[in-house]
């Protein structure tokens, strides 16, 4: 039975959409949409209205846009008809399901009408055929959104050499540098959509060092952390402690010495001109980071990411660990690619990785062996034993030297010429920071 092609126009959800946007107009910086998908050319006049006004960093509401459309001529619509698009939204949370809907009964519309050309083209036989059909394919697969990937190699070879010439020419830096110069030499600087994972035993640092990281490279790039597990105030405690040479202690009583308290002011001054970003929300999970990172990058233009830690993502929490980490990291690789962001992201090891002095490999992963794929980069932060130290020279360290020491094993990494390399740090015993091990 043949459907009325009605059922591709959808007034109400078009309505919906520009109601979410009216109520959280922050949404509208993520918007992919086109105003010629709505249907209701008036209702697309009033989307392009707004997504400029939102490109221009202009306070949307009611009034604003009223009056915006009224400046621009477009006598359309009232103040009351846009309250009643706000009040008919159900929840402005759900503005990307209307734009997906919108989105697809666009491109059917454009299926159709495409189709409707080649029964055209078809039936007039005073043009070749082969033509009709090569251009109704080519129009048919842009309506659908069907897009094309593989080009020539020769513009992946000229892409390839332009990059090339600006990093010889230091117009380009070969990667994002994490601080450490040790680590940095090992590495060659972390490409865009990268995803780089630090893991080990509980306690031994991985993530006071992945913070350090963090910060570092925020006097360079901006970024942002997640702290899943951590409050933002512990985590800026630990900053200002580690950086700042100053007590825990003193930090929380607020009793601080006048030379602790001149190292105080300073390391917040540094901290402050960071370009860094800090959330301490606990429930995060694919779809709220995406669209959280997408804000950030648009509004503040983030290139890194920390994520602290992978297995508190609350994802498929009703599911087995194998099938959780296979999701999580996916989604979390998907996203590093999408968003052209580096991800450092804090993973655990599994129980075998938890032997005493053993040099962590790849099987120590914890979770589906779909991570290991995954990540472009694994490092791995154990402890120095006696043992390990008796292979690379540390043999002479006493007992009490060795504990502070951690090797930053290089387990995995695309483009890295050695991959078993590893890098020392001091983790110091008083304060929450890495130094390079000398």
């Amino acid at each position: 039975m043949r459907k009325d092609i009605q059922v591709l126009f959808d007034e109400e959800t078009e309505k919906s959409l520009i109601g979410a946007f009216l109520i959280n107009p922050e949404n509208l910086i993520m918007s992919t949409l086109r105003s010629e998908d709505f249907s209701n050319k008036n209702l697309g006049e009033l989307y392009k209205v707004m997504r400029e006004m939102a490109d221009s960093r202009m306070e949307i509401d009611v009034s604003t846009v009223y009056s915006e459309c009224r400046r621009r001529n477009i006598l359309t619509w009232a103040k009351l008809d846009l309250y009643a698009m706000a009040s008919a939204c159900s929840s402005s949370m759900h503005w990307e399901s209307y734009e997906n809907i919108i989105r697809d009964l666009a491109s059917r519309r454009s299926v159709v009408a495409a189709s409707s050309d080649l029964y055209n083209a078809a039936i007039d036989t005073e043009k070749p055929l082969s033509e009709s059909i090569s251009s109704a394919i080519e129009n048919i697969s842009d309506s659908a959104g069907i897009q094309e990937s593989a080009v020539h190699v020769s513009e992946w070879l000229e892409e390839f050499e332009a990059d090339m010439i600006q990093r010889a020419m230091g117009e380009k830096a070969a990667g994002l540098k994490t601080g450490f110069k040790n680590l940095d030499e090992i590495l060659g600087g972390l490409e865009q959509k990268t995803m780089m994972l630090i893991m080990g035993v509980p306690a031994v640092g991985k993530s006071m060092f992945t913070m350090q990281i963090g910060l570092q490279m925020s006097a360079s790039y901006p970024g942002a952390i997640y702290s899943l597990e951590m409050q933002g105030k512990s985590v800026i405690r630990r900053m200002i402690s580690g950086f700042g040479r100053i007590s825990a202690g003193s930090l929380k009583s607020g009793q601080m010495t006048a030379e602790e308290q001149s190292r105080y002011n300073s390391t917040v001054k540094m901290m402050e001109t960071r370009r860094l970003y800090i959330s301490d929300l606990a429930d995060w999970n694919l779809f709220s980071l995406r669209s959280e990172l997408t804000k950030q990058k648009v509004k503040h233009g983030i290139r890194w990411f920390v994520l602290d830690y992978m297995y508190l993502m609350s994802d498929e929490l009703q599911q087995d660990e194998i099938r959780r980490t296979t999701t999580i990291s996916t989604g979390l690789k998907k996203i590093c690619s999408d968003l052209n962001l580096v991800g450092i992201i804090v993973h655990s090891l599994n129980k075998e990785g938890f032997d005493n002095g053993a040099i962590p490999t790849m099987k120590n992963v914890r979770g589906s062996g779909q991570v290991v794929y995954n990540a472009d980069i694994i490092l791995a932060l154990s402890e120095v034993t006696k043992d390990l130290g008796l292979n690379h020279g540390l043999d002479a360290l006493s007992e009490g030297q060795r504990k502070n020491i951690r090797a930053l094993w290089v387990l995995k990494g695309r483009e890295l010429q050695y991959t078993k390399q590893f890098a020392l740090f001091t983790k110091m015993p008083d304060y929450p920071i890495f130094t390079e091990y000398k």
